[in-house]
């Protein structure tokens, strides 16, 4: 079993509206079998370089540590997404947090 959380949101998906960013999305999920899917969706409100990365964490003894990161650009675009699928140690909570950028 994995356990997904965050001590700031009780979402595992969370959708914020800007008037720079139409929508930005961040998301984690148990996939199955010790792997959780997770990623951020990035949308401009023009076409532009834009990036999302993510930041995945897992919670040990009270700190959270970070254990993978990764990020896409595409240039030219009013969307990117990233995402992967990672193997976990059960037992432990994990979140993501994403960084958006357009421009």
């Amino acid at each position: 079993m994995v356990l997904i959380g965050t001590e700031s949101y009780s979402l595992t998906s969370l959708l914020i509206k800007s008037t720079s960013f139409p929508s930005l999305i961040l998301s984690i999920n148990d996939a199955g079998n010790g792997r959780i899917g997770c990623g951020g969706e990035t949308n401009a409100a023009k076409r532009c370089t834009v990036t999302a990365a993510v930041v995945v964490e897992q919670k040990v003894n009270g700190s959270w540590t970070r254990i993978s990161s990764f990020s896409k650009t595409s240039e030219n675009a009013l969307s990117v997404t990233a995402s992967k699928y990672l193997y976990v140690a059960g037992g432990y909570y994990y979140r993501v947090r994403t960084m958006h950028y357009a421009g």
